[in-house]
């Protein structure tokens, strides 16, 4: 899971103002999406069932929330 320290983003949350929080939320989505896309290009791969052949995937399916 992708997310700072509870206790940082709890004192962030509780004694920034709505323009820092909409700054937080903009930081996070950019490290998720930057975290993703090195998994994607770096990590990822598809390996056949003989375990013999692998290759980069065309991409991949992610879900958040």
């Amino acid at each position: 899971m992708f997310r700072p320290q509870a206790s940082l983003l709890l004192l962030l949350w509780v004694l920034g103002d709505e323009a820092t929080r909409r700054v937080i939320e903009r930081a996070h989505e950019r490290a998720i999406a930057k975290v993703l896309e090195w998994l994607e290009d770096e990590v990822a791969e598809i390996r056949w069932a003989s375990g013999r052949k692998r290759a980069k995937p065309p991409g991949l399916v992610v879900v958040a929330w």
